[in-house]
């Protein structure tokens, strides 16, 4: 698998603030392309020094599943609010290494731009793979519960964000298309699916 942008993972967490403030002005916003055939949902557990990473593709629009992955080994960075993909992603990328032919588009049980540098695991992992990546996250890491797309003040839950203040963020809800949940559960090796 074939990487846009690659760096080390082994690093201080002052290192991956830096890393994030470089790739985050690579995230694009925009729509999802009409010809998305594939989509992944992809989650990660941690238990002690070792992660599990699942992955299952599904067809569209037959939501048929066509692929699946898991891959087990070290946790190789400490648990850091902001800083999830350091740890997460270098058990995702073999994940994906296993699967027969990569997704056209990733969900993550993760943070996209609704993040302090407004680059979670999401982005972290869409601008790597130069694939639209969306974050679906089980808590707020920063922000306020909002319903109609306006504007508002980010609120980090976690604490000090290690890079300072908060950040504005615009979130956007599309309800004219029926909704499709893929609920991934990596420790229990389970899928669900909700439509």
């Amino acid at each position: 698998m074939k990487l846009l942008h690659t760096h080390s993972w082994d690093l201080t967490p002052k290192e991956a603030v830096a890393i994030q403030r470089k790739l985050a002005p690579l995230v694009k916003e925009e729509p999802l392309p009409e010809d998305i055939e594939t989509v992944a949902g992809l989650d990660v557990s941690v238990r002690g020094d070792q992660v599990r990473a699942a992955i299952v593709v599904l067809r569209l629009p037959e939501i048929e599943v066509v692929d699946q992955a898991i891959w087990e080994g070290p946790v190789v960075f400490p648990y850091i609010p902001g800083l999830l993909s350091f740890r997460e992603i270098p058990a995702i990328l073999p994940a994906l290494e296993k699967l027969k032919e990569l997704p056209d588009a990733l969900m993550l049980d993760a943070q996209g731009i609704a993040h302090p540098r407004r680059f979670g695991l999401a982005c972290h992992l869409g601008v790597l793979m130069d694939k639209p990546a969306l974050g679906v996250g089980k808590s707020r890491l920063v922000g306020d519960r909002l319903c109609d797309g306006t504007n508002l003040r980010s609120n980090n839950r976690s604490g000090e964000s290690p890079d300072g203040p908060d950040r504005e963020a615009t979130v956007t809800i599309e309800r004219s298309k029926p909704q499709t949940a893929l609920l991934l559960d990596a420790q229990r090796r389970s899928l669900h699916l909700m439509i």
